[in-house]
């Protein structure tokens, strides 16, 4: 049942035959369909992490040219970037234990510090900004 064992383009057209009679026809399709869900994974994975290699050396050159605005912006906007990312990833509500709990509650804690300076450093208010107002987002593709 090895489709590398036949020769010539027939051989494809043999195996599938031979797969389609064959009394664990069932537990073969099960196989290939582990397999390919396996590799949609990883390749998911794969791709997940060269978007954001790439989105960390836009920042890191744009970041080159330290305390220019263009440089916060685009580290702002990354950040915002990924933010998206994570909400998308966990669309519903996340149960918690009491140590995942405290983690959460201490990461929280820092990020509103950093809300809190972010907000000092570029002298920007936090309000609602209505969409027509908004620069266009940047895609990332692979």
């Amino acid at each position: 049942m090895d489709p590398q064992a036949h020769d010539g383009d027939d051989g494809i057209i043999d195996y599938v035959t031979e797969v389609h009679h064959s009394p664990n026809r069932d537990e073969l399709v099960q196989v290939l369909v582990a397999e390919e869900q396996v590799t949609r994974a990883e390749l998911t994975a794969a791709f997940d992490k060269r978007r954001t290699q790439q989105a960390q050396r836009r920042t890191q050159t744009q970041s080159a040219q330290p305390g220019t605005g263009a440089a916060l912006v685009a580290g702002f906007a990354a950040l915002a970037a990924q933010s998206a990312r994570l909400a998308k990833r966990f669309p519903g509500q996340v149960t918690l234990d009491s140590a995942q709990q405290a983690d959460t509650a201490v990461a929280l804690d820092d990020l509103d510090v950093f809300m809190t300076w972010a907000c000092q450093v570029s002298a920007v208010r936090l309000v609602a900004t209505a969409a027509s107002r908004r620069s266009p987002r940047q895609t990332v593709s692979t």
